[in-house]
C-alpha cells in the first residue's frame, strides 16, 4: 500500500521553500508523495469574486382547474437572461507576483417550465405561489435558474393587494473547467413586502 499527502486548499503559504520542505519532511517519514492544489495561495493574496444576474420574462398559464376561489395549472415561458461576472486576486505580499482579473458578460434568449396556484382563503385574503426552472447552455456552459415564491396578500379592492412574500432564486452557472471560466451560484431566499396590481 502507498501513502501520499496532500495539503489543503487556499493554505497561506509565506514562503514557497516551507512546501519543500513539507516534502522533504514527509519523505523521512516514509510516505510516497506530496500533492499539491492549483488554489495554494501566498500570505498576502485576497481572491474576490463578485456576480450579476438579470431575468426578464413572459409567461403563459393554463389553468388546469380553476373555479370561485382556487386556480392552479402548469405555466410555460420565454426571457432572455444576462450574467456579469469577475474575479480578482490582490496582491499585497511578494512584490514579484502580479495581480489578476477576469471578467465575463453574458445574456441568452431562455425559455421556462414551472407552474402556480391562486387561492381566494377568505374574501380579500389570498395566498398564491410559482415556480420557475429556467434552463439555458450557452457554448460549452450551462446555467440555470430555480425560481419559486410565495404571498399571503390582503386586498382592500379586488383588483389591488398588500402582504408578505417569500423568495427563494438559486442562480447556477458552470463550466467544463472552472479554473478557466469564471462558474459558480448565487442564491437569494427571504422575506418581501408585497404590492399587487391586477388588470
Amino acid at each position: 500500500m502507498r501513502i501520499g499527502f496532500s495539503p489543503l486548499n487556499n493554505w497561506g503559504i509565506e514562503d514557497v521553500q516551507a512546501l519543500v520542505g513539507l516534502a522533504v519532511r514527509a519523505e523521512e517519514l516514509g510516505i510516497d508523495s506530496v500533492w499539491t492544489h492549483d488554489h495554494v495561495f501566498n500570505v498576502g493574496t485576497e481572491v474576490q469574486g463578485e456576480a450579476s444576474t438579470d431575468y426578464f420574462s413572459g409567461v403563459y398559464r393554463f389553468a388546469a382547474y380553476r373555479n370561485d376561489r382556487l386556480e392552479i395549472g402548469p405555466s410555460v415561458g420565454i426571457g432572455y437572461l444576462s450574467v456579469d461576472a469577475a474575479i480578482r486576486g490582490i496582491v499585497t505580499g511578494p512584490s514579484d507576483i502580479p495581480s489578476f482579473e477576469r471578467s465575463v458578460s453574458t445574456g441568452h434568449v431562455t425559455g421556462d417550465v414551472g407552474g402556480y396556484f391562486s387561492w381566494w382563503a377568505a374574501r380579500r385574503f389570498q395566498l398564491r405561489g410559482d415556480g420557475r426552472y429556467i434552463i439555458v447552455k450557452p457554448g460549452n456552459a450551462e446555467a440555470s435558474v430555480t425560481d419559486a415564491r410565495a404571498a399571503a396578500l390582503y386586498h382592500p379592492w379586488r383588483k389591488v393587494g398588500v402582504g408578505v412574500q417569500y423568495t427563494y432564486t438559486n442562480f447556477r452557472y458552470e463550466r467544463d473547467v472552472l479554473s478557466r471560466e469564471i462558474g459558480g451560484s448565487l442564491r437569494y431566499k427571504g422575506g418581501q413586502v408585497l404590492v399587487d396590481f391586477a388588470f
